[in-house]
């Protein structure tokens, strides 16, 4: 194959021409030969490992669905992990809220309970809707 090529080689620099002897042709044929056999022996174990696959594992749609499951799995573990992490500080501050809030709440309610004046107030508004319904 080789051998069939030019009987020269030009050398890096270009202005040198080294004369290719037949051992070197024959040692490019063998690395040729020698990586046709490594690609041969590759295909042929990729095809035994396909044949010993049970048969619902014989598709590569199949293969390429179940590596996109476990990246998928890989991912939402991360989401998680992630989500663990911030759902304890939102929860804080949700509760920290909530206390602020229920904290306003009692403040009114007391203001309320203790104002003295809040009872008259309901007293003349209960007395002012007498009037209006009884027409006194």
């Amino acid at each position: 194959m080789y051998a069939q090529q030019n009987d020269m080689q030009i050398s890096a620099q270009g202005d040198d021409v080294l004369p290719l002897t037949a051992a070197d042709f024959a040692a490019m044929d063998e690395a040729h030969r020698q990586r046709e056999v490594e690609r041969r022996q590759r295909e042929e174990q990729q095809q035994r490992e396909l044949e010993n696959r049970p048969k619902w594992m014989w598709s590569d749609e199949w293969m390429a669905r179940q590596r996109a499951w476990e990246e998928e799995m890989k991912e939402r573990e991360r989401d998680k992990d992630q989500w663990e992490r911030t759902k304890s500080d939102e929860e804080k501050q949700w509760a920290e809220r909530n206390d602020a809030i229920r904290k306003e709440e009692r403040k009114e309610k007391k203001n309320e309970s203790n104002d003295p004046f809040h009872y008259t107030f309901k007293w003349e508004e209960l007395k002012e809707k007498e009037k209006l319904f009884f027409g006194k």
